[in-house]
């Protein structure tokens, strides 16, 4: 059992995903099921739909969430707190979302020569591009 668990994260590391455990056979994560069926009926909307509506729900929900928070940040300590908790959760939810676009390019890009430091590399450069970016931002408020 030990070989296959390592053999499944050895896998599951060079797709950049987590390793969540071994899942029993027959087992098929629902967007697997709808990109076959995407191949199968030669048209890929559906598989579209469902990423799309997927990745904007969770977009939307942690949007609103510190939208709703940012109102009535300044009332109170624990109304400023709650609005950061939404904050981080929605700005974490959006750089996780473009981490995993920029890990699944480099994993492309890299392949057949896939090499763990490409992809922290790619990682590397997009902090810090974000972080530069993010510096800019500040300076800029500082100077307002």
């Amino acid at each position: 059992m030990y070989f296959l668990e390592t053999l499944v994260r050895l896998h599951r590391a060079g797709e950049g995903e987590p390793y969540t455990g071994l899942k029993p056979a027959g087992v098929v994560e629902p967007a697997v099921v709808e990109a076959d069926k995407a191949l199968e009926s030669g048209s890929v909307e559906n598989l579209v739909k469902l990423i799309t509506e997927a990745s904007s729900k969770g977009l939307r929900e942690r949007f609103n969430k510190a939208k709703e928070a940012r109102k009535n940040a300044d009332q109170s300590v624990e109304a400023g707190r709650e609005f950061v908790e939404a904050y981080v959760q929605f700005t974490h939810y959006v750089e996780r979302f473009i981490l995993t676009l920029l890990l699944r390019q480099s994993i492309i890009i890299a392949h057949p020569r896939l090499q763990p430091k490409n992809i922290i590399n790619t990682i590397k450069m997009w902090m810090h591009n974000k972080s530069l970016k993010s510096d800019a931002v500040k300076d800029r408020r500082a100077s307002d």
